[in-house]
């Protein structure tokens, strides 16, 4: 309670290392250690600080305090009706100049966007590009895990898939990844959002992606046995193979 209350009441100082506090007592201890400070009290001023706040020190004590609670049901739930708190991570992804505090909202993101609604959804589509350039870093090196991860809970809505296809920009550095022979990118997650928008659009959203010069890569990842490769292969090449009988047969 006294966390709490300086959460609620501190300068921004004293708000740190509060949150930061409440962060290493929910990391070290067990479930009934964070539902216990669930039940305290301490994520509405978290979120209420992380709202007001423009320091990038506090928004990272402060997410890594909330990351650390939303193992527990009642602050999951909390958290995933907060549009707001989406919008907020939305904001950090794209606007943030610090790529540990970008992974850490990815991470959030990952964890928590397969339990929000369609309308949340759609309205983190503006982080979907910085996400695709997050997965080009090569340090530190679990942030393309996290970017990937992000990506693909939020791709599994339609509207934010067919976005993705249409920024050139993104379908460009998605097949870039694909390249064996860009070796820092580790190939899991850029085949898995290639399956993911593969599967999940209709004959335009594969046309633009074999356009794009993917066939070439995804048929040496086949090759090579990469998970996922062939079966991308298989989507976009049959049903192209189908649309030039379909136009020959017309013809």
């Amino acid at each position: 309670p006294v966390l709490v209350d300086l959460l609620a009441c501190g300068t921004a100082a004293t708000q740190k290392s509060a949150a930061l506090c409440l962060w290493s007592l929910a990391s070290m201890g067990d479930h009934e250690t964070q539902s216990q400070i669930v039940q305290a009290g301490a994520l509405p001023p978290l979120l209420q600080a992380l709202h007001v706040t423009l320091d990038h020190d506090l928004q990272d004590s402060i997410l890594r305090a909330i990351h650390a609670l939303s193992s527990v049901p009642a602050a999951a739930r909390t958290l995933c009706s907060s549009p707001l708190f989406f919008a907020q991570l939305t904001d950090l992804i794209c606007r943030c100049g610090s790529i540990l505090l970008q992974q850490m909202a990815a991470d959030m993101v990952a964890d928590l966007a397969p339990s929000v609604s369609d309308d949340t959804k759609r309205c983190m589509a503006p982080c979907i590009s910085t996400l695709v350039k997050m997965m080009e870093a090569a340090k530190p090196a679990t942030v393309q895990e996290s970017a990937g991860r992000a990506l693909l809970s939020l791709l599994t809505l339609k509207s934010n898939r067919k976005g993705f296809v249409r920024d050139e920009k993104s379908v460009t550095r998605l097949v870039q990844m694909l390249d064996p022979r860009n070796e820092e990118i580790d190939k899991k997650y850029p085949v898995s959002i290639f399956l993911a928008l593969a599967m999940g659009g209709g004959n335009g959203t594969r046309r633009r992606l074999v356009d794009a010069g993917s066939c070439q890569h995804l048929q040496k990842l086949a090759d090579a046995e990469v998970f996922g490769a062939k079966k991308a292969l298989q989507r976009i090449s049959s049903n192209r193979f189908k649309s030039l009988l379909s136009i020959g047969w017309q013809n």
